[in-house]
């Protein structure tokens, strides 16, 4: 190829790039099969096609592409539109900061003389996601609490996890390395150092103690299954949460993540993150690729979920992965050991309920769970999705006639409806902290079993 060839091939590359959003370049090399710089290795190659260029000049349209995406970054939502604070809590043994986000409970008028507990969900997302994945769901549940009739509205507490979004960003300087250990055990810790701080800022001794319902995405629910195990199954010296704390928590919700299938997958993420774009020409198209993907369905909360795992490498350049998850790879075989077992081996004192996303598959240890009705299964999907029986009373199977599609993101996809089951499944669980007027339109079943278990003295293990 001569020197000539090689300049017109590479000019119409990088238009190319522009066009579709990638660099070919990075992806193709990544694996060091790609082209050496010294080497000839293109070969004879036909004319490349003539892309539509809307300006004449190319300068002008990299000054029109920044305003435009610098126009869109402002139209994008904030994270105070769906929380009251974002507080960063920094472990003074490593220095180590993290990114949280925080919605205050509101406490309506009580239904009798006592008063309720404020209810708390503390979120943890997944790998490669932020804490920001939550910000509809949040908004949602403020949403349904207020629409279903109850009388006090449920608090959020997230944060972005160990080398993610902001987390990842304010430790890029002085503590890069600290980001990527990303063992189960090391996140684990983090986990606790976070909730512990959240706790002691927000709840002081001899105030009405919170009911804290615990979600978990993915790899999430992984973290807080572990955690909430080793607190039941430890020596006491041993216990990774102070009692105090593990008093208050009455739930454990894992968000679409099956020990099986997580493993399998994780047998393909190499090949799968090859073939993810390295980078974006703007925001926008960051955002696009993810609804493309079928990875997320809702483009609301994409726009607020999206952009935080998402950096500038310079003022006019590409957007690139605040998280390279291939980094993470060392660490991929501990994430879901044990999973399934740790999950049906955690007593009755914490509720437990398992959301999927158009999948009615269980590996064994939860379809022997689930026969036993150790947990309750809630089955998001698609109205054209033929779904198996149901195993037990415990599973429950809801149509989703508003999202074509649901994906692995089903609290983004269809956050109303995920809202509702939350809440129903705290009133279920533990109905002095969140209940309803008799007045009010209440599922007559849930108002059945709390009398039935009242009645009776169910009590908790």
């Amino acid at each position: 190829m001569s020197d000539f060839q090689r300049k017109l091939f590479q000019n119409r590359l990088a238009k190319a790039e522009q066009q579709l959003g990638v660099n070919i370049s990075d992806v193709s090399g990544e694996d060091g099969g790609g082209t050496n710089e010294s080497e000839d290795s293109f070969g004879d190659i036909a004319p490349l096609p003539t892309f539509r260029n809307r300006n004449a000049h190319s300068n002008l349209k990299r000054s029109s592409g920044s305003d435009d995406d610098a126009k869109y970054l402002r139209s994008l939502p904030k994270w105070s539109a769906f929380f009251d604070s974002n507080d960063i809590y920094r472990d003074p043994k490593t220095g180590y900061c993290f990114q949280t986000y925080y919605s205050n409970p509101v406490l309506g008028e009580t239904l009798s003389d006592t008063p309720n507990n404020p209810v708390i969900f503390i979120a943890h997302h997944g790998a490669g996601s932020s804490g920001l994945t939550f910000a509809k769901l949040t908004e949602s549940i403020t949403k349904q609490a207020r629409v279903q009739g109850y009388d006090s509205t449920p608090g959020l507490f997230t944060f972005d996890m160990r080398g993610h979004a902001n987390t990842m960003m304010l430790n890029k300087r002085g503590r890069d390395g600290l980001n990527f250990d990303l063992s189960i055990d090391q996140i684990c810790k983090d986990f606790v150092f976070v909730l512990g701080q959240f706790f002691n800022a927000h709840f002081k001794e001899g105030e009405q103690a919170p009911s804290l319902f615990l979600i978990g995405h993915s790899l999430g629910g992984s973290v807080i299954t572990k955690i909430i195990y080793e607190q039941q199954h430890a020596e006491d010296n041993q216990k990774p949460l102070p009692k105090v704390i593990s008093d208050c928590i009455k739930g454990l919700i894992m968000v679409d993540i099956v020990e099986d299938t997580a493993v399998k997958a994780l047998n393909s993420m190499s090949s799968y993150l090859r073939g993810v774009p390295q980078q974006f020409p703007s925001m926008e198209k960051a955002v696009d690729w993810h609804l493309r993907s079928g990875l997320l369905n809702n483009r609301n909360s994409a726009l607020i979920s999206v952009p935080p795992l998402m950096y500038k490498s310079s003022p006019g350049g590409f957007y690139h992965w605040v998280t390279d998850l291939r980094r993470t790879s060392p660490y991929w075989s501990t994430w879901f050991t044990g999973l399934s077992s740790n999950f049906i081996s955690i007593t009755n004192s914490v509720s437990k309920m398992l959301i999927l996303v158009n999948n009615d598959y269980l590996d064994k240890d939860l379809m022997i769970g689930q026969m036993q009705g150790r947990y309750q299964l809630l089955v998001f999907h698609n109205s054209q999705l033929q779904l198996k029986n149901t195993l037990t009373t415990l599973t429950q199977t809801v149509c989703s006639e508003d999202s074509d599609q649901l994906g692995h993101f089903v609290h983004e996809d269809i956050p109303d409806k995920v809202a509702i089951s939350l809440l129903e499944f705290v009133e279920r669980n533990d109905y002095r902290a969140l209940s309803r007027p008799e007045n009010a339109a209440t599922n007559s079943k849930i108002d059945l079993l709390n009398k039935l278990n009242a009645k009776w003295g169910v009590g908790k293990k």
